[in-house]
């Protein structure tokens, strides 16, 4: 990764902190996999094991993990050892880091659905499987638990207004509603790294190269953890897990306005807005005394500026933005989705497509359904 970047230097203190304090937990514990971190495999303990094809790309998409279940069923064991290993690094630009992420996420949702996972937990107790959650997929479900709770606590407090319940109310209850909080377990996030990094670089080295760049990399994450969110939420309702190929291009290499609108859309700008608005009418019913939802605002404003923030356009800002309205207001043409069905050339388009797509998959699980009875 680019240490002279902040998007490089984001990911290269993440790469640093799972490839050793993590893999070092999970080999302690005894449920390390392999990660591909070194991403080599012995050739000959593989051809002795079944070779490395993968059964299904919509499925093994994450093949390195399933390497280390395979071993882990033959009770055999991943070891970690402290590799350097050259160019292999994770994305530097803020797009492809974020299609990264998705693409793990992804593999996550495919791992559940699998027989190898099934079987070493109804072979592990109530604690080995706990490890092993940690070790597999813990980290997606906690990410689309936490976005799904910021949501349901947005709109718990319209419905509140709605049924004239105020703050003042629910600090009467004792309830932990009434106070907002500002610290959060994110923080906490960050003490394995301070630890690791001040004892093997010492305090100096670890407040210049890490903590200064903490607030920036929380925000980054911020808007991550949503892209692993969505990706988890929307592969399990699209039944496949796809591939992403981020290309891994150099950290100068931008991007326009409107192509991260594309991207972030329906996993960011969509929810963002939904959030915001859910807020805004919650003051309007609240405007004496209402909760001020910092965190919240905050997120959501994350959300939607993210792209910006890690990327600012240069002096073609304005054709950037006429770019983008001109997408955003533009009308369908039948023309253009006959000759280019799975490119919408405007937002109207992208959105009735994926509006079909959903449509098409909510008839096809009663149709399933009823094959499956006719057969009985």
């Amino acid at each position: 990764c680019s240490s002279d970047l902040l998007v490089g230097q984001i990911m290269a203190d993440a790469e640093w902190t799972f490839g050793t304090l993590a893999q070092r937990l999970l080999e302690f514990i005894n449920v390390r996999m392999h990660y591909g971190h070194p991403d080599f495999v012995d050739s000959f303990w593989a051809c002795n094991q079944g070779s490395v094809s993968k059964a299904s790309p919509h499925i093994n998409l994450s093949e390195d993990i399933f390497l280390g279940l395979n071993a882990k069923i033959r009770k055999e064991e991943s070891l970690h050892t402290d590799y350097l290993e050259w160019e292999k690094g994770r994305e530097v630009q803020f797009c492809a880091g974020n299609g990264f992420f998705w693409k793990i996420a992804s593999g996550s949702v495919g791992l559940l659905r699998t027989r190898d996972l099934g079987q070493l937990c109804r072979r592990a107790s109530i604690t080995q499987n706990l490890a092993i959650y940690l070790a597999t997929v813990a980290w997606y479900i906690h990410n689309v638990i936490v976005d799904i709770s910021t949501e349901m606590f947005v709109f718990l407090f319209v419905y509140l207004s709605l049924a004239s319940k105020s703050v003042e109310d629910l600090g009467r209850l004792g309830s932990m509603l009434a106070a907002e909080w500002i610290l959060t377990p994110s923080f906490s996030a960050m003490a394995p790294a301070i630890v690791g990094l001040a004892i093997e670089y010492g305090p100096l080295w670890m407040l210049r190269n890490y903590l200064l760049t903490a607030p920036m990399s929380m925000m980054y994450f911020m808007f991550v953890n949503k892209s692993m969110s969505a990706s988890v939420r929307t592969t399990f309702v699209a039944n496949t897990a796809a591939y992403e190929a981020t290309g891994r291009p150099h950290a100068n290499k931008s991007y326009t306005l409107l192509e991260a609108f594309k991207v972030f859309h329906t996993s960011h700008y969509k929810p963002a807005l939904r959030m915001l608005f859910a807020i805004v009418v919650y003051r309007v019913l609240n405007d004496d005394a209402a909760l001020p939802m910092f965190l919240v605002v905050f997120t959501a404003s994350i959300w939607i500026t993210g792209p910006v923030i890690f990327q600012p356009p240069g002096p073609s800002l304005r054709t950037q933005i006429q770019e983008l309205l001109q997408y955003v207001l533009m009308a369908e043409s039948n023309v253009d989705e006959r000759i280019y069905p799975d490119k919408p050339k405007c937002l109207y388009a992208k959105v009735l497509k994926e509006e079909q797509e959903k449509a098409s998959r909510s008839l096809k699980l009663p149709f399933l359904s009823f094959v499956g009875e006719s057969k009985f």
